[in-house]
């Protein structure tokens, strides 16, 4: 069990607020996550007690994990998904600017089975139309109907990532997105399935839960299930439309407990946000999907000479043009 004090610091991160911060009011600086004081005792103790009732890992698996994260070029900056918006044009365009890997927009398994996609499909030519690798995002709560789906587009890309982080209304009344944390059987079983079904790798894409001990289980199971990476966002699921910054601390702690590629997501606007994640967490990449909707060239490797809006708007128009 976690101690009560470190209890009140993992909440106080959680909820964004720092811990001297009693009304949460705040003082207009900008928030940054609680850094608690998880000490390397804590840590081996979770390793010993809480992982003795949690899987064992395939360790041919975890290394076939790696081995595909060299393969999509050991990336870290990645744009994330998002629906109406990570299209091909714009992932062209980011790539340009530091970008190494991009995620597809989120597909319904539904969707893809009827080929109501199918036009949207036919632009996906992998490393061949984005120039460079693409996971492409499918959602769904029904695994032999989502491997069904999935097997349709594994050739269209290098990893095929479950939605488990989606906050939004569409996802709560379909069931799927972040409104199966609270089933993680499923969550384990669609990954399972689609781990064993498919002849590309398999990532997932979740959130935080109020708790630190069952955020690392969760995410131990999918690792066990089968997930070769994990991209974590670091907010609740009632925190939607970015209420309040995400918890990089969190963030840490899953890196530290997993052995596949972990990419922390969330209040990641700059370049120096980026790099101030990566050294906090130890994760692996860093995802970004609002902060490179108002600045594709944010990881750029001259952020002190930013390239105009404008140059960049008719860049990606002449990219919309010819796609």
């Amino acid at each position: 069990m976690v101690p009560w004090r470190l209890k009140a610091k993992w909440k106080a991160g959680w909820r964004g607020k720092a811990l001297d911060d009693k009304d949460g009011s705040g003082d207009g600086a900008p928030l940054r996550p609680v850094v608690p004081e998880v000490d390397e005792a804590w840590r081996q103790n979770w390793q010993r007690v809480r992982r003795e009732s949690l899987p064992e890992l395939d360790e041919a698996h975890i290394q076939r994990a790696w081995a595909w994260w060299v393969s999509v070029g050991n990336p870290r900056f990645i744009m994330a998904p998002m629906v109406g918006q990570s299209d091909l044009p714009y992932r062209q365009l980011v790539r340009r600017y530091g970008v190494g890997l991009c995620y597809t927009p989120m597909y319904e398994h539904e969707l893809i089975l009827e080929g109501a996609f199918d036009a949207e499909l036919s632009q996906l030519e992998g490393r061949n139309a984005d120039g460079g690798p693409l996971v492409l995002q499918i959602s769904g709560n029904f695994p032999r109907d989502m491997l069904s789906a999935a097997r349709r587009v594994q050739n269209l890309c290098d990893a095929i990532d479950v939605n488990f982080g989606c906050p939004q209304r569409c996802a709560r009344e379909g069931n799927y997105g972040a409104y199966l944390m609270s089933q993680p059987d499923t969550m384990c079983a669609i990954v399972r399935t689609l781990s064993d079904g498919l002849d590309v790798p398999v990532v997932a894409k979740m959130r935080i839960l109020e708790s630190l001990d069952d955020t690392l289980e969760l995410a131990w199971r999918l690792q066990a299930a089968g997930a070769s990476a994990l991209a974590v966002h670091g907010r609740l699921i009632h925190q939607r439309d970015h209420q309040g910054p995400a918890s990089w601390l969190a963030l840490r702690e899953i890196k530290y407990a997993l052995r596949i590629p972990v990419i922390a997501n969330g209040s990641m606007h700059s370049a120096a946000d980026a790099e101030a994640c990566l050294a906090l967490t130890g994760c692996d990449a860093v995802m970004s999907a609002t902060g490179l909707l108002r600045c594709p060239s944010m990881f750029a490797t001259a952020p002190e000479s930013p390239l105009g809006m404008a140059s960049l708007c008719r860049e990606y128009l002449d990219l919309a043009a010819s796609a």
